[in-house]
């Protein structure tokens, strides 16, 4: 299953939204909390305000549940998540983005959790 999470600058402050043009929740520790299964992909598409998505990396908490990704440094990155999970994986992660118009990088740290299902 593919999970499409669309990211927005407001000012300094990263959003997020399931849904393109839908409505915008601030991306923090357990926000975005995605529920992934073993193969799912989640595509994390960058909307306005935001140039780039340089990154996405693991923290070093919790399960490991990234198995690969790809197009970092682009508007759209594509990770895939590993073959089997368990209901109790939590992967912290952090989303760093290069706003339009330059200024710093901005980075967030939202998590994925394990649906228990490969």
């Amino acid at each position: 299953m593919n999970h499409d999470i669309y990211l927005r600058l407001n000012g300094t402050t990263l959003e997020w939204s399931s849904t393109d043009g839908g409505s915008y929740s601030p991306v923090g520790p357990s926000s975005p909390s995605t529920t992934v299964n073993g193969t799912d992909t989640v595509t994390f598409h960058g909307r306005d305000g935001i140039k780039k998505i340089q990154k996405i990396d693991e923290k070093g908490t919790g399960k490991k549940l990234i198995k690969s990704k790809s197009g970092e440094d682009s508007n759209t990155v594509i990770v895939t998540i590993k073959d089997t999970t368990s209901t109790s994986d939590v992967d912290a992660y952090s989303i760093r983005v290069k706003p339009e118009g330059g200024g710093q990088p901005i980075t967030v740290d939202p998590e994925f959790k394990g649906g228990g299902r490969p």
